[in-house]
């Protein structure tokens, strides 16, 4: 039975295309690395500006959120409300915030106007709306910032003037079936733009943001882990923290059981009953009732406190090997730190995304060689050669081996995975 299992899975190992396995030398070559978003797949080259629906969401001092205006009319915003004027939003002036409706990617910019007299009275002081747009590719929807953001404000300062909105859609408008995608995979999404999908050093801000746990996340997003980022606004850097951690999971080896990646953006405690269903995801949101709810995440991510839930926390663990390779990469920008473009920040984010995804393809591609191999095994020796630890990231391993299916035996460390050490 045992070999029959064997046999089986080999066989559909043969099957797949595993033409950029990156075997020799631990690196893909430099074609393998495509200019793709690794959300969405789309080519930089092939930028989807298009939208399905813009709407705006306004605070009302009677009813609280609402949907105050929309185009098309006919469309289920679901709880596009809350997602648009996220929890804490009233601390700030303004803000951007990316989320998930069904299957649509949203971005919306909010603005807070000061008021004064008796339109103060009338308001609490305070006039707060945010405009968003809706589409089927999240690739496209930085596009919409500015006009977002020039919009909302307007709009504040003139209310229930729509003229500009109206005359957006009409030129930017596809059909709701026309803007839907299929399942998002991280095979062969590679590189985006960077520098015009989020602001320059985003990738370089997270990296130090976490420091050595950053570690900790690259291999719960590879393993589909549910992650939950938690930070009060502005909501715009936690949604980048989101999109670093699909970066993070991002490879090019064709996999038998290979598992989508499930970006889910801003969440809130309406998301409850949708969360419950979802076996993979990585999100955020600006509300702390979450950290009751231990049910709902793998990984709890409250501004720079990464925890780790459950049985999987063996795998999910920084080695002494991590914060190794975290010093090593930090002395290599030491000597840059004093003159830093733009330019410059933009290479180092490149360079952060291109690493990950190296070590991504050389873990997932060494495991499907052995997986069609003869032998089975794989042993210490190959796995330092992995850059891993044989035994602290043993466990690490077998959830890999697990998670894609791969007909590969690790070698017993001969130690408990308490004993290494860890950061």
């Amino acid at each position: 039975l045992v070999m029959s299992r064997r046999e089986e899975r080999r066989s559909l190992l043969s099957d797949t295309d595993i033409s950029t396995d990156p075997i020799e030398g631990g690196s893909p070559s430099d074609e393998r690395l495509t200019d793709r978003d690794p959300i969405s797949g789309t080519q930089r080259s092939a930028i989807d500006g298009t939208i399905a629906a813009i709407f705006v969401v306004a605070f009302d001092t009677r009813a609280g959120n609402i949907l105050e205006w929309s185009l098309p009319t006919d469309l289920d915003y679901g709880d596009i409300e809350f997602k648009a004027l996220a929890s804490g939003l009233h601390t700030i002036f303004s803000d951007f915030n990316y989320f998930k409706i069904g299957r649509l990617f949203g971005l919306s910019c909010y603005h807070r106007l000061k008021l004064e007299g008796e339109e103060a009275e009338r308001e609490r002081g305070a006039r707060m709306k945010s405009i968003g747009v809706l589409s089927g590719s999240y690739n496209g929807l930085h596009t919409h910032m500015e006009f977002l953001q020039q919009a909302v404000q307007h709009l504040n300062l003139n209310p229930g003037n729509y003229t500009a909105l109206e005359e957006y859609y009409e030129q930017h408008k596809t059909s709701i079936q026309e803007s839907e995608e299929p399942a998002l995979s991280p095979r062969n999404l590679q590189l985006p733009q960077l520098t015009i999908t989020h602001p320059a050093g985003s990738f370089g801000h997270v990296w130090h943001f976490f420091r050595e746990s950053i570690f900790v996340l690259w291999k719960a997003a590879l393993l589909r882990r549910r992650i939950l980022f938690v930070s009060p606004p502005p909501v715009g850097v936690t949604c980048y923290r989101v999109y670093c951690a699909c970066l993070m999971a991002n490879h090019s080896v064709g996999v038998v059981a290979e598992r989508d990646i499930n970006p889910l953006f801003f969440v809130n405690v309406a998301d409850v009953p949708m969360l419950e269903k979802e076996t993979s995801y990585i999100a955020c949101t600006t509300e702390k009732i979450f950290a009751m709810k231990t049910s709902l995440y793998d990984v709890y991510v409250d501004n720079q406190n990464v925890t780790v839930l459950g049985q999987i926390r063996d795998g999910l663990r920084c080695t002494a090997k991590d914060c190794l390779r975290y010093q090593q990469v930090e002395n290599q920008w030491y000597d840059h730190a004093l003159s830093v473009s733009d330019e410059d920040v933009s290479s180092k984010d490149k360079m952060l995304m291109e690493s990950f995804q190296r070590m991504n393809n050389r873990i997932l591609g060494k495991l499907a060689e052995i997986s069609r191999s003869d032998s089975c095994d794989l042993s210490k020796d190959e796995v330092k050669q992995l850059g891993l630890d044989p035994v602290g990231d043993h466990a690490f391993l077998q959830q890999l081996i697990d998670l894609y299916s791969f007909d590969v035996e690790l070698e017993s460390t001969g130690f408990s995975t308490c004993c290494p050490e860890f950061c």
